[in-house]
């Protein structure tokens, strides 16, 4: 499920946050490192951050 190319994302969670995905990384039974990967995904399906190699493609 891991994607080859990396993707450079600055992010910082509150306290709260980091609650939450610790939470729901236990409800899962999932790392919490995955589930974190799969909400930066996420925000970046949501926003439309492009990765550097496809913004390349589309200049």
């Amino acid at each position: 499920m891991t994607d080859a190319r990396p993707y450079k994302v600055s992010a910082s969670l509150t306290s709260e946050g980091g609650r939450l995905l610790g939470s729901l990384a236990e409800g899962l039974g999932a790392p919490k490192s995955v589930v974190i990967e799969m909400a930066v995904r996420q925000m970046a399906k949501r926003y439309r951050i492009d990765s550097d190699e496809e913004q390349a493609r589309k200049a």
